[in-house]
């Protein structure tokens, strides 16, 4: 199982991401070195370091992980 940060009520992470998002996530990958859930408004997000999940999610299995989200548009090659 997947471990879920906790958050703020109602919002969740979202201060912390919006605050650093890049130290977010890093702080997130050395605390929970394979995965961890993260608790956003409306949605849960996922954050996996771990290079077999990786492989797991983006290339072995990608047709079984939803990733047309604002975030991932936002990160595609404009």
């Amino acid at each position: 199982p997947v471990p879920f940060l906790k958050g703020l009520p109602v919002v969740g992470v979202l201060p912390e991401l919006q605050k650093n998002p890049l130290e977010a996530f890093e702080q997130y990958s050395l605390l929970h070195p394979r995965a961890v859930a993260l608790r956003l408004p409306m949605t849960d997000a996922f954050v996996v370091s771990d290079p077999s999940l990786v492989e797991h999610v983006l290339v072995t299995n990608s047709r079984n992980y939803v990733k047309q989200t604002r975030g991932y548009d936002m990160l595609r090659k404009g």
